[in-house]
């Protein structure tokens, strides 16, 4: 999703919600780098727990 920001014009920002696995934000942006582009790659991410 698109955020607004100063500098950049736009920065990439995810949402998710984490079903009961135990996984840091930073983990996340690790593991998306390794598949996209730099300029793909979420600079915010936001992880909320959800129940079942």
């Amino acid at each position: 999703m698109g955020k607004p920001d100063l500098l950049r014009t736009e920065i990439v920002k995810a949402y998710g919600a984490q079903l009961g696995a135990d996984v840091a934000a930073d983990e996340l942006r690790a593991w998306v780098r390794e598949r996209l582009a730099t300029y793909s790659c979420p600079r915010e991410i936001r992880l909320w727990m959800r129940c079942r």
